[in-house]
């Protein structure tokens, strides 16, 4: 089928489009490219209109294809906007290989409150994040740019909105299984619930995140060995200034525990923390 939308969306994006309505029939294209900040205008739009963008922040992200859409909306009933959002978020909480490629999602689990999870890079922790009320009847998906035109990678996230198992799709494409590494075990992993609220808590990686969680990071890696200095008073009460002491102790902690020195706290740094 051609792609009608072309030059701005890629054929792999359409393509992506059509399968997910050969099995989800009800589904209607929300849109594709358009002429606005982010992932549904083009990396050259954003770099002439919108040069403080998000979605050109990484360099991963004024790669090439850079004149097209790399965001795609899926509007959807109540019913059917629960059903997809909880596959994304159930691969995304269990760092899916499939959804390496996607940038960041939006819908809704429950009907009535916007979920969505986001990432900076490829391998770098999912973390929660918010939009507006309009991802209560759409889902939106932006793809790191690289894979907007890249086929292969677009239908393992079709494979998770299918509801294809990882282990099934695996033995269908004939890939080997992924070498990402896995956030450390324990029994508790399993636990959902648990998972959820570890996913809830926000990144921190500078003083824009809310200070009640800068306080805790602090004192919590004070707790596992690594003080930041020049943030505790007399009575050893943290600050919350998450500056170079902070970001320092907090690098050196991860590189410690096998983890990211990313030196930002995100999920897989707060279950450690939290656990010990």
């Amino acid at each position: 089928m051609a792609n009608p939308y072309s030059p701005r969306t890629t054929d792999e994006l359409y393509a992506f489009w059509v399968g997910f309505k050969t099995f989800e029939p009800a589904a209607r294209l929300g849109g594709t490219y358009a002429r606005k900040p982010h992932f549904h205008s083009s990396v050259e739009d954003n770099l002439a209109n919108w040069p403080s963008s998000y979605s050109i922040r990484e360099a991963i992200n004024r790669q090439s294809p850079r004149t097209v859409a790399r965001a795609i909306d899926l509007t959807l009933s109540t019913t059917l906007m629960k059903r997809y959002t909880s596959r994304l978020r159930a691969a995304a909480l269990a760092d899916d290989p499939r959804l390496a490629c996607v940038k960041e999602f939006y819908g809704t689990t429950n009907g009535t409150s916007v979920y969505g999870l986001t990432h900076t890079l490829p391998d770098s922790d999912w973390r929660g994040s918010s939009s507006d009320s309009s991802h209560l009847w759409h889902i939106h998906l932006s793809f790191f740019t690289p894979f907007v035109d890249d086929a292969r990678a677009l239908a393992g996230v079709l494979s998770v909105l299918k509801g294809q198992s990882l282990a099934a799709w695996l033995a269908e494409t004939g890939q080997q299984p992924p070498t990402k590494p896995k956030p450390p075990t324990t029994p508790d992993d399993g636990d959902d619930w648990e998972r959820t609220l570890i996913m809830a808590l926000p990144t921190v990686s500078d003083n824009s995140a809310p200070l009640a969680a800068r306080k805790r990071v602090q004192s919590l890696l004070a707790a596992n060995g690594y003080p930041p200095e020049n943030t505790f008073d007399s009575r050893g009460r943290p600050d919350g200034n998450f500056g170079p002491g902070s970001k320092s102790a907090l690098g050196r902690y991860q590189d410690a525990k096998g983890l990211e020195p990313d030196r930002q706290c995100g999920p897989k740094t707060w279950t450690k923390l939290l656990k010990g």
